[in-house]
Formats: structure tokens, C-alpha cells, sequence
């Protein structure tokens, strides 16, 4: 991805930060950091019980006590009524931090009928609940010339993958999403950031079952995700001994690229 950069942001002082996904991995160690910084934080996720759990921690690290708003990313109801509730007790969000997600392994050979509803609550829980929380925030964000978006996506998305034909796609299509946002809202001073992280230690890959290089911790990704989105960096990604060779991978010819994963699977060398 070749954009160059966004508003940097230099405090996070009394900023008002919306985390969907807060409840545990990146969004919840983000929800952490960023209390320490003075900002405002409102956490969304569908379980209460671990949005109090979050926000007793960030309570300890922050005078101001962040909001909890439960809710599902795949119900547009609740997403408007989220949205509408922050409004009505700080008038406006200066960033929103879509970090919900949901993977599982799904490989070619297991494609049957019966997968459709995993397939279904990937994309709906990935990709289609973005959605829905942008068509409230963007509005708010072109009127007033100001905010920022940043989305959690993954390497992932930067090429085909075996076993990840569900989550892999999504990834994907927020990288596309992402490039798109940024080409029309960077004249109207709306910050854009796509963050692809390597392998992070949540409970999503502790389903993995396989060796994940470059492993992270949800803290030292939360740390690379800020010191990028006060960069202004368009594409936040990391640990970058992994994901440049990733963005090596993706340049080659996609024949070779495609043989290579072809054979690697025929040796049973990945996934």
C-alpha cells in the first residue's frame, strides 16, 4: 500500500475513542495504553462482563472512567443506538477503532453446506459490521472536516491463504475498503489507517495449531498500533521482520506466488 500519511496526532489527552471490540486481544490492551494517555474511551463489545473487566484496569490507569456500551457489531440496531448514546454524552468521536473480529479454519476440502453459516458470521462480523459502524461515524466525520478511522485488518489479507478461505477474504476486502476511504476522505482531513499485525497471542490464534513466527503480545501490538496512528501512518503493520517478507511474497508474480503456496500445502510446510 503506497499512501503516505494522515494527521498526525500528537496528544490523546481528553480524546474522545470509540474501541468495538474492547472486550479482549488488541482492542482491550489498546483500551489500556490508551488510558494511560489521558483519553476518553468508550468500550464496545457484546459481553458486559468483560467490557467491566477492561474498564476496571483502565479505571486504575486513567482519572477518566471509560464508558461502556455493549453491543453487537452484527446488529445494526445496536450499532445506531451506540452511536447515538456517545453523541448524546461527548457531541463527537475524534477517532473510532474497529477491532472486532472473529476467525476460524476453513480449508477447500471442507467445503460443504454445513460450513455456510461460519462463513456467513466471518464476513457479517469482519467486513459487514464495519460497515455499519462507519455509515454513522463518516457523515459526522465529512460535516465537521475532522476524526479518524482505523481499521484492524491482518497480513491476512495481503494474499490468498490456505485454511483461512472465511477470514482471509475479509482481511482482504478492509485492505480494499481501506485504500478506498483514504482516496475520498483524505482531502476532508479524515485520518485513515489500516493495521495488518502479524501473529498476535489472543484468543483467536490460540486456536491455531501450527507455528506463528514473529509472535506477539496484545501489549506490544497495541504499542506498535499507537506510536503508527501518531505517525499518521496510512498502514500500521507489524512486527516487520514477518510482514515485509509478506509484502515481498505479494509482489511476486501471482503464478509463482500461487505455485509456491501450492506446494508448500502438497508438503503439508504451512498451516
Amino acid at each position: 500500500m503506497f499512501f503516505s500519511s494522515n494527521p498526525p496526532i500528537h496528544s490523546w489527552k481528553n480524546k474522545v475513542i470509540w474501541i468495538v471490540g474492547a472486550s479482549s486481544g488488541i482492542g482491550a490492551s489498546l483500551a489500556s495504553l490508551l488510558a494511560t494517555q489521558g483519553a476518553r474511551l468508550v468500550l464496545s463489545a457484546r459481553s458486559q462482563e468483560k467490557l467491566e473487566h477492561v474498564a476496571r484496569q483502565c479505571q486504575t490507569l486513567s482519572s477518566h472512567a471509560p464508558h461502556i456500551l455493549p453491543c453487537d457489531i452484527n446488529s445494526e440496531d445496536d450499532i445506531g443506538s451506540t452511536y447515538q448514546a456517545i453523541i448524546q454524552q461527548y457531541e463527537q468521536i475524534h477517532l473510532v477503532i474497529l477491532s472486532s473480529g472473529v476467525y476460524d479454519a476453513l480449508s477447500a476440502v471442507e467445503f460443504n453446506p454445513q460450513q455456510m453459516p461460519l462463513i456467513k458470521k466471518t464476513i457479517n462480523t469482519n467486513l459487514t459490521g464495519y460497515y455499519s459502524v462507519l455509515s454513522h461515524v463518516i457523515p459526522a466525520f465529512v460535516k465537521r472536516r475532522s476524526g479518524a478511522i482505523a481499521l484492524i485488518s491482518s497480513v491476512a489479507g495481503y494474499s490468498g491463504l490456505p485454511n483461512a478461505l472465511a477470514y482471509a477474504p475479509t482481511k482482504a476486502a478492509l485492505n480494499n475498503l481501506a485504500e478506498g476511504l483514504y482516496s475520498e476522505l483524505h482531502s476532508h482531513n479524515i485520518g485513515i489507517h489500516i493495521i495488518c499485525p502479524g501473529f498476535v497471542a489472543t484468543p483467536m490464534t490460540s486456536k491455531n495449531r501450527f507455528p506463528m513466527p514473529a509472535l506477539m503480545t496484545p501489549d506490544q501490538a497495541a504499542h506498535a498500533i499507537i506510536k503508527g496512528l501518531e505517525k499518521g501512518q496510512f498502514e500500521i503493520h507489524f512486527p516487520q521482520r514477518f510482514t515485509l517478507f509478506l509484502h515481498f511474497l505479494r509482489r511476486l508474480p501471482r503464478s509463482w506466488y500461487t505455485r509456491m503456496m501450492a506446494y508448500a500445502v502438497s508438503k503439508n510446510t504451512i498451516l
